[in-house]
């Protein structure tokens, strides 16, 4: 659970955790969800540095090489047989060392790509999509590529490397006016997916393939972000239970029925 962006409060909890009870911690939950739910695919971890601004642990990424690897091995002991797909990986936005680590791990069958910002001004992170999945396979041709979760970021290069799930950002999904960029950006991950065989690819904020809110409305005016956040929800749950989408909803649909013309 993200702070900022959780219903629940967990820093609290999260300050009682050292690197050896997190691991641990986490080691029962994954090995609960495969024995219990039997995903076809669970991500070990994804962002690396996401994770380290909630948890304030002070993972390296040798720290993190060792977790995957030790979660990896364990269950194999533990759980002999499991058939669930396991993956690690980073956000595009991230040190590239993390995915090399994670490929180079025997028993993992994929890495996870995030992509939310575009661009620090220096980097282009969305063309990273495309240079670590070849990065990937050069060092295990047999990896899977994915992207569990992408959406177009609505910050600035400037207001990058503060907290990343500051509700300030997110609430700026919620407005009617980014639906043709939020369809540029879904374009482009598509095409990107087909063209370097990622296996699955998952749009994250998918609230908005059902409804928007409008930024000249005036009952907006004077919200905080999480009131903001809330109305998006529930504008949201409204559409699907009436079976209504938005225009990205639709332009989305229309990728996956007939790919991209």
């Amino acid at each position: 659970m993200l702070p900022g962006y959780s219903s629940l409060d967990p820093i609290s909890y999260y300050s009682t955790l050292t690197k050896s009870s997190f691991g641990q911690e986490s080691y029962l939950e994954v090995r609960a969800i495969i024995e219990q739910i039997n995903p076809d695919y669970l991500s070990l971890v994804t962002e690396p540095g996401t994770y380290e601004s909630a948890l304030k642990l002070q993972m390296s990424l040798t720290d993190w090489s060792s977790y995957v690897e030790g979660v990896v091995n364990q269950l194999s002991i533990d759980v002999p047989g499991y058939i669930t797909k396991l993956g690690a990986g980073s956000g595009a936005w991230e040190d590239p060392g993390f995915v090399n680590a994670f490929a180079a791990i025997g028993g993992l069958d994929y890495i996870d790509v995030h992509s939310y910002p575009l661009t620090n001004n220096v980097s282009d992170y969305l063309k990273n999509l495309e240079t670590w999945s070849d990065m990937v396979r050069s060092i295990n041709p047999s990896l899977e590529i994915i992207s569990s979760e992408s959406w177009l970021y609505k910050v600035q290069a400037s207001e990058l490397g503060g907290a990343p799930t500051n509700s300030a950002f997110f609430a700026r999904d919620t407005y009617s006016f980014w639906e043709p960029l939020d369809a540029q950006f879904l374009d482009v991950l598509t095409l990107t997916a087909y063209i370097k065989n990622y296996s699955i690819i998952a749009p994250f904020w998918s609230t908005y393939f059902f409804a928007y809110l409008d930024y000249n409305d005036p009952s907006l005016d004077g919200l905080t972000s999480t009131e903001i956040l809330s109305l998006a929800f529930t504008a949201a749950s409204e559409a699907v239970q009436e079976g209504k989408t938005s225009l990205l909803g639709d332009h989305y649909k229309e990728i996956i029925v007939t790919g991209l013309k």
